[in-house]
């Protein structure tokens, strides 16, 4: 399932957000940060699931079932993506949404430099 049917499925009420995760972690925070790496994905840059960058929000992060509107105009979408290859290139284009050269590893707890082919 892709993070923005997973997503639009939960702001349903369909499911339970914290059912989609790994382990103790889950929930709108963890769905909406896979949304933002298949934002990159869908723009040919591959994310490690541990790499964490820009407008990907923390486990803490209050997010509501509306989300932000950013995420709102993603989740609305792009569960067929094919159908919204520009506006996800431009979204991809947006402040926090594209790769800067650095991501934090969340499973080392530290910041590093990526390489990202033009």
């Amino acid at each position: 399932m892709l993070a923005a049917q997973a997503w639009q499925l939960c702001r349903r009420g369909g499911d339970d957000p914290n059912r989609f995760g790994i382990f103790d972690e889950g929930g709108f925070w963890f769905i909406s940060s896979n949304m933002i790496r298949d934002l990159a994905r869908l723009n040919k840059v591959e994310m490690l699931p541990w790499d964490d960058y820009g407008a990907m929000p923390s486990p803490d992060a209050e997010i509501s079932t509306g989300g932000t509107a950013t995420l709102r105009l993603f989740g609305g979408g792009p569960a067929r993506p094919d159908r919204h290859r520009e506006e996800l290139r431009l979204l991809f284009g947006a402040p926090g949404f594209g790769i800067t050269g650095e991501v934090s590893n969340a499973v080392r707890q530290v910041r590093e430099t990526v390489s990202i082919a033009q």
